[in-house]
């Protein structure tokens, strides 16, 4: 861990409201919590590219808007993402898109 990291990560974790989580057990908290904590961990890690499947899985609406804010901070970062979801939210922040089926 560097100073960077630690500072990164405490400042997604607050942004997520998950800093009231810290000292429970996993099977304390709620399904959206247990998902953004995930998303915390895979966004305070360093990544050219990221593959993140339904990320608004179990999330409700203003949860959702701020994981679509940290994935565009992130990519004008330089990381690069690719998403599979329905949320118009996370679409929006798209760069491009790539409808299937």
């Amino acid at each position: 861990n560097t100073p960077a990291t630690t500072e990164r990560a405490e400042r997604v974790v607050e942004r997520l409201g998950l800093s009231s989580l810290g000292e429970r057990f996993p099977h304390q908290v709620s399904s959206g919590q247990s998902q953004l904590f995930s998303l915390a961990l895979t966004l305070v890690r360093p990544a050219d590219v990221v593959l993140l499947d339904e990320p608004e899985r179990h999330l409700d609406g203003h949860r959702v808007e701020l994981v679509a804010a940290l994935l565009a901070e992130r990519a004008k970062q330089g990381t690069a993402f690719l998403v599979a979801t329905h949320e118009p939210a996370l679409v929006d922040v798209c760069d491009g898109r790539v409808e299937l089926g």
